[in-house]
């Protein structure tokens, strides 16, 4: 036999206690709720998580329904407007070019 060291012993306590897990707290809610320090008729349940959620959902399958038949924007499949845009000049570089040869905008 192997003498075991006390790493080996306290890893072996660890083991068995985490093979038994603890038993389920019994009314959970009422102990955290008294130890909060509120009594259960000032806890109020909301709809608002439940409301943003049905929003989100709702508007991603509005977005999957308007793909789907082809109902876009038209700005976003115009061609014209496209080119127009990567035409321009984003950075802003051709009016400094402009404003220091004497030009006004």
């Amino acid at each position: 036999m192997s003498q075991k060291t006390k790493e080996d012993l306290a890893l072996d306590r660890l083991l068995d206690k985490a093979a038994a897990p603890p038993p389920v707290a019994v009314d959970l809610a009422a102990r955290i709720a008294a130890r909060a320090g509120i009594s259960p008729q000032q806890r109020k349940s909301t709809a608002a998580p439940y409301a943003a959620g049905m929003a989100l959902a709702a508007s991603l399958a509005l977005g999957i329904w308007l793909g789907a038949v082809g109902i876009a924007v038209p700005g976003l499949t115009d061609t014209a407007s496209l080119q127009e845009l990567t035409a321009e000049d984003l950075t802003g570089l051709g009016e400094v070019v402009a404003l220091s040869d004497g030009e006004t905008l």
